[in-house]
């Protein structure tokens, strides 16, 4: 459905609710919802998105080292990664060596779970 017919669907649901209708409301929603499809269009061909692994943070209170162990079990590498390791792949993305690659998900997990 395009942006334009999704608005209009908006304001008639409007109309609907309050019995009135409010032409900026039909403006805002207008292009509210064709920038809505403008970032889908570019997350769905042009965005690439990286899918970070078993990494060490402190997110959820870090990893003890019972954890850990298990997790590095389960990578092809035997370790888990460092935050470092995934800059250097956002870092790449970024960069001019990295303009070709276009619309991909990058696992960043040192081979977890292969």
């Amino acid at each position: 459905m395009s942006g334009m017919l999704r608005a209009d669907a908006c304001a008639r649901k409007q109309k609907a609710e309050t019995g009135r209708f409010q032409a900026g409301t039909y403006a805002f929603a207008a292009k509210a919802i064709s920038t809505l499809g403008g970032l889908e269009v570019l997350t769905r061909y042009m965005a690439n998105a990286v899918s970070p692994g078993a990494i060490r943070t402190e997110l959820g209170g870090g990893l003890n080292d019972e954890f850990e162990a298990l997790l590095a079990a389960q990578t092809a590498l035997g370790k888990v990664g460092e935050p470092q390791d995934v800059a250097r792949v956002i870092a790449l993305l970024l960069s001019q060596e990295g303009s070709w690659i276009n619309a991909q998900t990058i696992e960043v997990g040192g081979g977890y779970n292969i």
